[in-house]
């Protein structure tokens, strides 16, 4: 799969008449749904944390909940 800019896929969303999905997660279990659902429906997704969120499980940390 070729890798996309966000500015990409915000463009090919708005050229075909779709939205992009942002979820902020809090934990790997709301990770793994959104991700399960998003393969699913072969969609893409925008996966985000709150400040307080990022303070308590890092951004290393979410990165290796997706791909680890």
């Amino acid at each position: 799969m070729k890798n996309l800019t966000l500015n990409d896929i915000l463009l090919k969303a708005a050229k075909e008449g779709w939205a992009l999905g942002h979820f902020n997660i809090s934990n790997i279990e709301q990770l793994r749904a959104i991700v399960m659902a998003a393969q699913d429906l072969k969609a893409p997704i925008h996966i985000g944390t709150s400040g307080g969120e990022r303070n308590f499980i890092w951004l290393r940390q979410t990165v290796y909940m997706y791909i680890g």
